[in-house]
C-alpha cells in the first residue's frame, strides 16, 4: 500500500550511492512536509538517524521488495516521476528526484573488474529533467536546492532548467566516462 499523501506533502526519491549530506538534505525535505522514498541503502541511511521514509516500491503499491535498488527500479516507478501529467488522479506524483550514480567499475576480484551501469538511475534522472521536475544529481546542490524550496521556489523555470541540465550534463559524463574516455 502506497505511504499516505496529500495535496500539502510532497513527494521526493532519494537514491543516492553518495551519501555525504543525504541526512541532513532528508531532514530538511522531512521538516518541510515532503514524504521521501528510497532504496535500499539510502532508506536505511535515513532510518539511522531517525528521518522517516519508505521503500520506493511503496509508489507502486507493491509489497516491499527487499533488494531492490537505483539500478533495478520498476518501470511503473518511472511512470510516478510522470504522473503528474500522466495519471496524477490515480498515482502519487514525485515532486523531486534525488539520485547520484554509482561508480561504473565495481572490483570483482584482484585480477579482473566487472562493469556495472547504472541503468535505473540514469533513467529516473532523464525522466525527471525531460519532465522538468526538481531533479538533483550531486550532494553540492542539497543546501541551495533546499533553501530555494524553503523561499517558495523563486524563479522555478529558472531553476528547473538549471537542475535539469546538470543532471543531463551529468549522466553524459558518467556515461562517457564508461566508453574507457573519461
Amino acid at each position: 500500500m502506497p505511504a499516505p499523501t496529500s495535496a500539502s506533502r510532497r513527494n521526493a526519491i532519494l537514491s543516492v550511492a553518495d551519501k555525504t549530506g543525504l541526512v541532513e538534505f532528508g531532514a530538511h525535505l522531512s521538516r518541510n512536509d515532503w514524504n521521501l522514498f528510497g532504496s535500499d541503502g539510502t532508506v536505511g541511511a535515513l532510518a539511522e538517524a531517525e528521518i522517516p521514509a519508505n521503500h520506493v516500491s511503496t509508489l507502486v503499491a507493491q509489497a516491499e521488495l527487499p533488494g531492490i535498488d537505483a539500478a533495478n527500479l520498476p518501470r511503473e516507478l518511472l511512470a510516478s516521476v510522470l504522473a503528474g501529467l500522466i495519471q496524477a488522479d490515480t498515482e502519487p506524483c514525485v515532486d523531486l528526484v534525488c539520485v547520484n550514480l554509482r561508480s561504473l567499475v565495481l572490483p570483482k576480484t584482484l585480477e579482473s573488474e566487472e562493469t556495472f551501469v547504472d541503468v535505473g538511475g540514469i533513467a529516473m534522472l532523464a525522466a525527471a529533467a525531460k519532465m522538468r521536475k526538481i531533479v538533483v544529481c550531486d550532494p553540492g546542490q542539497y543546501e541551495a536546492v533546499g533553501t530555494w524550496l524553503e523561499l517558495g521556489q523563486p524563479s522555478e523555470a529558472l531553476m528547473l532548467n538549471y537542475l535539469g541540465q546538470t543532471a543531463l550534463q551529468y549522466i553524459g559524463d558518467y556515461s562517457h566516462s564508461g566508453l574507457g574516455q573519461g
